[in-house]
Parts: structure tokens; sequence; C-alpha cells
């Protein structure tokens, strides 16, 4: 399994390609934006391990560019910031996010999670009422729009979906989609369901105080 590893620090860079090659993972090292960007769309790497900060640009912002493209290669970023603000950003565009400087053995946690979790995008389309999970794109279509999501929003919310109007408990939703639940940071899902929020609308989750989230307004189609 080929892994991309864009990177500006040398010894970082190494010692990142060294602890994936431990763990059995292949890996292409690159340091630049212009160079991440001819190697990512070569479309032969199971996922991005992204600097945030490159000489030539943002990562960030080609992340960006790259998903509104409609690219959906898992990607965790790495950055020194640890900011809600940039970590809600991060998120936005991307599956995970670990700040500098970081546990490798987590590292690679998080990449196999990832993977893990990409899993389901053979499975074909499934309508539950007035919801469409489209797996192989991670789209969603609600209230008769499209939405594109990440790799662990998309998993959150075919969760809840899939749960048809049921309260779906907090630890559940960890255990089931973040296995290594003991490397999370403790607002990691408040992030992911905020994100949600907004690409969905307010409404598109409910807390349910003490239980856990239910998934809005799932009608039976007519």
């Amino acid at each position: 399994m080929l892994i991309l590893v864009v990177e500006h620090d040398y010894a970082m860079a190494e010692a990142v390609r060294l602890g994936l090659g431990i763990m059995n993972f292949c890996s292409v090292v690159v340091r630049s934006t212009y160079c991440a960007l001819r190697e990512w769309e070569s479309g032969r790497y199971a996922a991005v391990l992204l600097d945030a900060n490159l000489p030539d640009g943002n990562g960030l912002d080609l992340l960006a560019r790259l998903r509104a493209d409609g690219d959906t290669t898992p990607v965790i970023v790495m950055s020194g910031r640890s900011s809600k603000a940039d970590k809600l950003r991060g998120l936005e565009y991307a599956d995970d996010y670990v700040v500098k400087p970081f546990d490798l053995d987590e590292l690679v946690a998080r990449l196999k999670a990832v993977l893990r979790r990409s899993v389901h995008r053979t499975r074909a389309p499934k309508q539950i009422g007035n919801v469409v999970l489209r797996y192989a794109s991670n789209e969603i279509v609600y209230e008769g729009q499209v939405y594109s999501l990440t790799e662990r929003e998309f998993a959150i919310a075919s969760c809840l979906v899939e749960a048809v109007g049921k309260v779906v408990n907090r630890d559940r939703i960890e255990r089931s989609l973040f296995p290594q639940s003991e490397l999370l940071e403790s607002n990691a899902l408040e992030v992911h369901i905020h994100n949600l929020r907004r690409k969905l609308g307010k409404s598109s989750i409910n807390t349910v105080r003490g239980k856990g989230y239910r998934f809005g307004t799932i009608r039976a189609v007519s």
C-alpha cells in the first residue's frame, strides 16, 4: 500500500518514512505543493499525510482545491497549529488532523483507521427514507441536495442515518468509527458534528442531552 507523505521538514519526513516502512507501508516523500499535486493526481496513493505549511503554499488550500475537484483520497493533515479554529479548518476537508510533534505509533494508528473507513466505498448507494447514502463518493443526498463529506463526516452521518431516527450513544459512535479511541482528543467528535451541521444545516443532527446524537429528519418516501 503506497502512502504519499507531503512534508517540508527533512528530518520529520525521513522519520515518518522510516516509521511507515517498519509498519510495512511503502511511501513517497515530496516537500512542496507543486510536487504534491503532480504525485497526488497520479491516483496511485491509498492515502496522503499532508503538511499544512509548505514552502510554496498552504497544504490546506491544496487539499480544498482537490476536494472541490472531487478527489476523495483519505488525508491526514499534520500541523504545528493546535487551536480549535485551525483544527476546524483542517477537518473541513481532511479525514484526520494531528498536531506536531506527534508520536509515530499514533500517526500510523490513525492512518490505519482512515484506511479502514475507506473500505465502505465499494458499497452500493443506500436509500433510507428521504436520505440517500452514496458510499462510493462520500456523498449524502438530504432534503433534495447533494453534499460531499470527508471520510469521518460521512461515517458519522451514515451511522446516524442508518439508526433511522434512534439516538446513537456517543461511546458507540467513537468505538465504531474511531477504533483508536484512546488516541483521540476529547473534542474530536464535536468538531466533526460541528462541520456536519455547517454543511447539512443546524437541524440535521440533534444532540439528545445525556444520551447521544440523532439524525434530524428521516421521512418515508411515498
